[in-house]
């Protein structure tokens, strides 16, 4: 019995060692959380952060979210996209962050938002996730978003606009069962942007004070949002 008990030991060794090794979504997509302490029925948060990473806006309007009860997930495009993407594989990816959050924060609802160059990646990811996602999802934001992206970051675009590989209209055309915001800065002078392309009904577009980045007046970008998208907030502590 003794050596029976040794050989399926042995056998368990190989999974266990592996389920031990395996590095949690956190970790492989370097991603940011900002949680909050109580749990309640306000949607967590996934925000796709511009092609400087997670800096001053990302940071910025996630925290005014958490400040008002939304947790959020953070995802670094800098990070993330400095070797090529294709949709299909973001799309998997956002749909192990969600496998995992969704579950340890007990926030089946979520709203999708991105930044420039994240906000570009939003259509395409919202119409390739499978129908039980979508059930979840309350609303999407685009914060400043061009024409097209090339799922891949490149040193020459943070300083010039080119045409990319991807258009990013007729993606958002496609969808038509979910309430999207479009926020352009009323003196972003990028000749390229997407909001003023945009007029199906479901889509919103709001020109806000200051450029590209909306005059860094979070509390304002956070009104915007959740005002128009009628998300209720919920102010409570957050983790330090």
């Amino acid at each position: 019995m003794r050596a029976l008990i040794l050989l399926l030991l042995s056998l368990a060794l190989p999974v266990s060692s592996f389920a031990a090794h395996a590095a949690p979504v956190k970790d492989d997509l370097s991603l940011i959380e900002l949680p909050v302490k109580q749990t309640s029925d306000a949607p967590m948060v996934i925000f796709l952060s511009g092609d400087g990473g997670w800096a001053a806006l990302d940071k910025g309007l996630s925290t005014q979210f958490q400040l008002n009860g939304m947790p959020v997930v953070g995802w670094s495009s800098l990070t993330y996209y400095w070797k090529k993407k294709t949709p299909e594989q973001v799309t998997a990816d956002l749909e192990r962050i969600l496998d995992d959050y969704q579950t340890r924060w007990q926030r089946p609802r979520w709203l999708l938002v991105g930044f420039s160059f994240g906000a570009e990646i939003v259509p395409f990811v919202i119409n390739r996730l499978p129908e039980h996602y979508r059930q979840g999802l309350v609303g999407a934001v685009m914060l400043s978003p061009s024409t097209s992206s090339d799922f891949e970051i490149h040193v020459s675009d943070m300083l010039t606009h080119k045409a990319r590989s991807y258009p990013t209209e007729p993606q958002v055309k496609t969808i038509r069962d979910l309430p999207m915001l479009c926020l352009q800065g009323a003196d972003d002078d990028d000749d390229d942007r997407l909001c003023p392309r945009l007029n199906q009904p479901n889509v919103t577009t709001v020109t806000l004070p200051g450029g590209h980045h909306f005059d860094d007046n979070y509390p304002h970008l956070y009104g915007a949002i959740t005002s128009r998208l009628n998300l209720r907030s919920d102010p409570q502590p957050v983790e330090r």
